[in-house]
């Protein structure tokens, strides 16, 4: 006679509560490594958008125009230089230096008066233009002329400059910027944008439209970086001040941070980065040696370091 018995209800229960508790394990396994892969993801999301923040940004301060119209200036260098010699003065910058050494006077040409006049030395010289390329720039803001602006249509009444600038402002659910929870309907963060205009005119911060390029900016800072100074400048303004009048910077130091405070699992992504400007078309800056040349000028004296980046 086969031995027929079964399996107790009692063992049959302390199975499948054993079965349940690890089913409930391998549930919150599974959660815990959904949630770390969500987590992680957004994290290098995060770093990504940061970094492709920064590489457009450096693309942008290395395209900045800076117009000079050295024709015109050159034109008129021409014109002075013979109407000097058509009333036959002297070079005006041939001035012997303090404790130099005098320099050789240039003998003037007698003019012939068989010869007709120079149309030249009587000639109108031409206005400086004004410029319309500029660079204002603060500690959390900028605006400047770039080169790299790209034709969308083809009958478009643009060209290859146009006004970018970089700000941080409030944005929010109204503008389309929505929270990571979704709930948070008026929900409202720092933003940095980036602001586009294919119109040049005379103020690079006003115009264009903007593009929200960042969320939960916690900090947005620049400086500008001159090679003639050991120091950054807090602000460059091209139209205003000794030192920046007439002159873009030769660099810019971006310092942005990106931080969503609320978020418990955030954490802050911080990026330095300096974006050098690949044609400042800067004059060239007249110390007191170079403007007397060899003039009483000390050979031992050791010339103004640069900043190097």
């Amino acid at each position: 006679m086969t031995n027929q018995r079964g399996f107790t209800l009692i063992e049959i229960m302390i199975a499948l509560i054993i079965l349940s508790g690890l089913s409930v394990l391998i549930g919150q396994s599974v959660r815990s490594g959904l949630d770390s892969k969500k987590r992680i993801q957004r994290q290098i999301d995060d770093e990504s958008a940061v970094r492709d923040t920064v590489r457009l940004m450096a693309s942008d301060f290395a395209a900045a125009y800076h117009h000079r119209d050295l024709a015109i200036k050159l034109y008129n260098q021409v014109l002075e230089a013979r109407k000097r010699k058509a009333t036959g003065q002297g070079d005006p910058g041939a001035t012997p230096a303090p404790g130099g050494v005098a320099p050789v006077p240039t003998p003037q040409p007698t003019p012939n008066p068989n010869l007709p006049p120079d149309p030249l030395a009587m000639a109108t010289p031409f206005p400086s233009p004004k410029p319309r390329s500029q660079f204002i720039g603060e500690a959390d803001r900028v605006a400047f002329t770039v080169s790299n602006h790209v034709r969308r249509f083809v009958d478009a009444k643009e060209s290859d400059l146009a006004e970018v600038g970089y700000s941080i402002r409030s944005c929010g659910a109204d503008e389309g910027v929505e929270g990571r929870k979704k709930s948070q309907g008026n929900y409202r963060t720092t933003c940095l944008v980036r602001r586009e205009s294919s119109q040049v005119d005379e103020d690079p911060t006003t115009g264009g439209t903007e593009t929200i390029l960042l969320l939960y900016v916690a900090e947005f800072k620049l400086r500008y970086i001159a090679r003639d100074r050991t120091e950054p400048l807090e602000s460059w303004h091209s139209k205003q001040g000794d030192e920046t009048s007439g002159r873009f910077p030769d660099a810019v130091e971006i310092q942005l941070t990106v931080h969503d405070k609320e978020d418990p699992n955030s954490k802050p992504i911080k990026m330095n980065y300096v974006a050098p400007i690949r044609f400042p078309n800067n004059p060239e800056k007249k110390t007191a040696d170079s403007t007397n040349g060899a003039q009483g000028a000390n050979p031992n004296a050791s010339p103004t370091p640069a900043r190097q980046f």
